[in-house]
């Protein structure tokens, strides 16, 4: 084997252990924000304790500006911004900071997106 052929190894493997070293890095650094799946029928009793009172049992809505989630009114952004806003609270809903974990927010944005028609 020539010097040159020996470089060339060297080089893919001190390459190789750097991507390797990144990519672990990077799982590592973005493990608290990566979650299993949301369970809509978890989020189910959460809606059924917190939220059917105001919006239905059928998601349409009972009291004034309650979004239509049958017809996906407020459903169009992603995940963790409906979970935000059922987090920090909007116009007359309030905020479920405290009462309902990251985890069960995003179960009841996953039982949301259930009751669209």
């Amino acid at each position: 084997m020539t010097r040159n052929q020996m470089g060339y190894e060297r080089n893919d493997r001190h390459m190789k252990n750097w991507f390797l070293l990144f990519a672990l890095t990077l799982g590592v650094a973005l493990a608290p924000y990566v979650s299993w799946a949301a369970d809509p029928a978890n989020g189910r009793q959460g809606y059924d304790r917190y939220c059917v009172s105001c919006h239905g049992a059928d998601g349409r809505g009972l009291v004034a500006n309650a979004p239509d989630f049958s017809r996906g009114e407020g459903l169009m952004s992603p995940d963790l911004a409906i979970a935000q806003t059922l987090r920090s609270g909007k116009g007359g809903m309030p905020s479920f900071l405290g009462i309902l974990s990251n985890t069960e927010l995003l179960d009841v944005v996953a039982y949301l997106r259930t009751l669209q028609r």
